[in-house]
C-alpha cells in the first residue's frame, strides 16, 4: 500500500494483507522477505508517484487520439507509463510487475 500524500523522504510501501490473516502475512513475509525487498524499491514507487501527477485521464486519452500510431491500444500507453507490464496476465514476464501493477492500480495509473 502506498499513500499519496506522502512526503517522498519519508515514503514507505508496505505488505499488507487482503483478508486480515496477519499470521499468514507474517510467515509469507519471513520465508520470502518482501518487506525488505519492498524497501528496496522506493524509487519505483516515487516515479510512480510523480507519474500519477503528470498522466490525468484527460492527458491520457489526448495522448491516445493524437498518437494513435503509436499507443494503438490503451495497453501500451499504461505498460510506458508505469515502466512495467501493467497487464496482470503478464505478471511474470519482468521482474517487479506485479509490485507495479499493484501500485499503479492504487495510483489510479492503470
Amino acid at each position: 500500500m502506498v499513500r499519496k500524500n506522502t512526503r517522498l523522504s519519508k515514503l514507505k510501501i508496505y505488505f499488507q494483507t487482503i483478508d486480515g490473516d496477519h499470521d499468514l502475512l507474517n510467515e509469507y513475509n519471513k520465508i520470502f522477505g518482501i518487506q525488505g525487498i519492498y524497501d528496496t524499491q522506493n524509487d519505483v514507487a516515487e516515479e510512480l508517484l510523480h507519474k500519477a501527477k503528470v498522466y490525468t485521464n484527460a492527458y491520457n486519452k489526448s495522448l491516445l487520439k493524437n498518437f494513435h500510431d503509436l499507443f494503438p491500444d490503451k495497453n501500451i500507453l499504461e505498460k510506458l507509463i508505469i515502466g512495467n507490464y501493467a497487464n496482470s496476465s503478464e505478471t511474470f514476464k519482468r521482474p517487479m510487475a506485479k509490485y507495479t501493477q499493484d501500485l499503479a492500480k492504487q495510483l489510479g495509473l492503470i
